[in-house]
């Protein structure tokens, strides 16, 4: 298992990242940062890579959110093209203007094995019926 945090930085005219677009495999696990302004993270969709299924996240200045373990695909995800992706919007507060700074990355979870739903019925063989003479 891995963890990765992903920084965020404001310089007072554009939001920067040290990965805004990535991937990241299941099991890890993944935080934000800010060291700049408080910050809040929202996934959209109501869809959420995560375990916990959780979908909005906030960290104080300079303290970063909570490790989340990322999840595996499901197999319906894994047949759909593009959702490995996960859309997500950050949202800080600008304490010199008090303006609201916004931004639109991606997650994508690198999960080339099986899905992660549950597991169906073994299938049994199917039985042949021999021709009749």
């Amino acid at each position: 298992m891995a963890d990765k945090t992903v920084t965020i930085f404001w310089d007072g005219a554009a939001l920067t990242y040290s990965n805004a677009h990535f991937k990241i495999k299941p099991g890890n696990r993944l935080r934000w940062n800010c060291n700049d302004a408080d910050f809040a993270i929202f996934l959209c969709e109501g869809r959420s890579p995560f375990s916990s299924k959780t979908t909005v996240l906030a960290g104080p200045k300079s303290k970063g959110t909570k490790f989340l373990t990322v999840r595996k695909l499901t197999a319906a995800e894994k047949q759909q093209a593009g959702k490995e992706a996960f859309k997500y919007s950050v949202a800080l507060l600008d304490a010199a203007t008090n303006k609201l700074i916004t931004d639109d990355p991606d997650i994508i979870i690198d999960d080339p094995g099986g899905g992660g739903g549950t597991k169906g019925k073994k299938q049994t063989k199917k039985q042949t019926k021999k021709p009749a003479k």
